[in-house]
Formats: structure tokens, C-alpha cells, sequence
């Protein structure tokens, strides 16, 4: 499975802490299997879903399989969640 990201700066803005916790719930996965299988530790991957750290594009590859999804579906979904963390805010 080949990501079809060419530029480290893709995946920064790729995955965000919402879309990785989104991600993790369609699997109805714990946070520490999670980590386990994407080889971080369950209090670094807790960090990126609360949007305290970024996602280390090393691991990419390991998400995308633990997940069992393309980057397609990974950036379907960030649009998906943006959009909809952005009707929040607008929200009075």
C-alpha cells in the first residue's frame, strides 16, 4: 500500500487529533490498542487526539494499516470533521 504523499508538509495539516479520534471510533478501537498497533505509546496518542502534539509521519503507514484505510479515506473523512468543526464554531 503506497500513500501517494510525496511532501512531508501533506501530512502535517493531513490528520488532526478530531479526525484521528474519529477514525478511532469507526474502528471501535481503544486508544491503547491503537497505540499498540501503530507502535506509539497510549499517552502520546491521547496527546494527538486532544491536539497537543501532531501525528509523526514515520507512523503513517502503520495508522493506515491499523485503521485498514487508504489516505483517500483519511483525507475524506479531515474534510468531513473540519467542516463540521467549523459549523460548530459558527454556531451562536
Amino acid at each position: 500500500m503506497t500513500t501517494g504523499l510525496n511532501d512531508r508538509r501533506e501530512v502535517k495539516t493531513l490528520l488532526s487529533g478530531n479526525t484521528l479520534r474519529v477514525l478511532r471510533a469507526m474502528r471501535s478501537m481503544t486508544v491503547k490498542e491503537l497505540a499498540r498497533r501503530v507502535g506509539l505509546s497510549r499517552s502520546y496518542l491521547s496527546m494527538i487526539e486532544e491536539n497537543r502534539r501532531r501525528f509523526p509521519v514515520r507512523y503513517l503507514q502503520r495508522l493506515l494499516e491499523a485503521l485498514d484505510l487508504e489516505v483517500d479515506d483519511v483525507l475524506e473523512i479531515e474534510q468531513q470533521v473540519r467542516r463540521f468543526s467549523k459549523s460548530k464554531q459558527d454556531d451562536p
